[in-house]
């Protein structure tokens, strides 16, 4: 439930994975440089915003809990918790 996936590239997720309401699976950035991050070569008085897209992999037995954000280009290893903050 209220779950956003953006699926540009892909997101690879193994067997008994668990995910919880609020979840965000990212594959979609930008680049770091200020000169990669606009792109104007089609008018040079509107640049646009550059993005790219790289894979998101996802082990057996994880659990995803609520309100997490799982970055582009990360891989999340067997067995892992992941949380959104440490209380």
């Amino acid at each position: 439930m209220n779950c956003v996936f953006p699926d540009d590239n892909r997101i690879t997720v193994d067997d008994n994975m668990l995910i919880a309401p609020g979840v965000h699976i990212y594959t979609v950035f930008h680049p770091g440089s200020a000169n990669e991050k606009l792109n104007k070569s089609v008018n040079e008085n509107f640049p646009f915003a550059v993005s790219k897209t790289t894979t998101v992999s996802i082990g057996n037995n994880v659990w995803i809990n609520g309100g997490s954000i799982i970055f582009p280009c990360v891989t999340i290893g067997a067995g892992s918790i992941v949380t959104q903050s440490s209380f």
